[in-house]
């Protein structure tokens, strides 16, 4: 049975519904939008990311070798880091106001995969995993986005050491990939 290949950005989708779930909630703290909509997109969010994890994991488990090769691929490779950044946006976002212990529980845990899988994906790049003609911006994604959505989310529980660690690790790599990209 031949099992069809399901890209890296797929994960993208929830991503996309958590940042707009996040911007409705921004809404609701100014008392510009109501509360119910808010928890039903990160509901949604939560869903898709789900379901995107299950479609990939499948996918992954039945092809053999298709993780590596996805995570080594110059297009996709990127996409991979938002099975973890989603999530944090969904807990600070969609857990933190009904359950704060679990919410920090779930963006401590996240924040370890995000500098494995960044730190990973960046030594793959340094030796020569990369081609300059095919660096797009979602290469911001493992590393950038990634420390600055952890920070954001460590931020809203009070673990300022983290959330400036975080922070200070998505502005730099931002300022070592920004001209890579921009050269391109």
């Amino acid at each position: 049975m031949s099992v069809a290949r399901v890209p890296l950005n797929i994960f993208g989708i929830g991503f996309g519904l958590a940042g707009l779930a996040t911007a409705w909630r921004v809404a609701v703290r100014f008392d510009l939008a109501p509360h119910e909509v808010s928890d039903v997109l990160f509901a949604i969010a939560a869903l898709a990311w789900l379901a995107s994890c299950i479609v990939y994991l499948r996918y992954a488990l039945s092809v053999r070798g298709a993780l590596g090769r996805d995570l080594r691929d110059m297009t996709a490779g990127p996409f991979a880091s938002l099975a973890f950044i989603t999530p944090v946006l969904l807990a600070a976002g969609g857990i933190a106001p009904y359950f704060q212990v679990t919410a920090t529980v779930v963006i401590d845990v996240l924040v370890v995969g995000i500098v494995l899988l960044g730190a990973w994906l960046t030594s793959f790049w340094m030796r020569g995993g990369t081609d300059i003609d095919r660096l797009h911006p979602g290469y911001f994604l493992p590393t950038v986005a990634g420390g600055l959505v952890a920070s954001a989310g460590a931020a809203e529980f009070g673990q300022a050491l983290l959330a400036e660690v975080m922070l200070g690790l998505g502005l730099v790599c931002w300022v070592i990939i920004g001209p890579m990209i921009v050269a391109r």
